[in-house]
């Protein structure tokens, strides 16, 4: 009998917290779930979030890429017409060449017919 009261007055403390810390987990398992609750929420709406900003940023590179197209083709038509335009020069030096040719070429022949 001694045994079982000293026995009581150590197990009765320990069984008494045990029923504390049991209210006290039920509390936070609760607490978890909410918690977990709220996570999910907020990770739907990231996706959604995350969702929205890459089509965002595709509809961005598709302006980006509609923007630099004229801009490329301004780019090779200006080339193409400094080209045309240096041709142009190099034809009529090549023409100015040719003419001053010909008339050296006419001045001999004439000079050989007086002959």
């Amino acid at each position: 009998m001694k045994f079982y009261h000293e026995a009581s007055k150590v197990v009765k403390p320990k069984m008494e917290a045990l029923a504390i810390a049991g209210v006290q987990m039920k509390a936070a398992n609760n607490a978890l779930a909410a918690a977990e609750t709220r996570i999910s929420a907020c990770n739907e709406k990231l996706a959604e979030l995350q969702t929205l900003f890459n089509n965002q940023m595709s509809r961005k590179r598709s302006i980006e890429e509609g923007a630099i197209a004229p801009q490329n083709k301004m780019n090779q038509a200006s080339a193409l017409i400094n080209g045309l335009s240096n041709g142009n020069q190099d034809g009529l030096k090549t023409l100015q060449h040719l003419a001053t040719k010909r008339n050296d070429l006419l001045a001999t022949v004439q000079l050989v017919v007086r002959l």
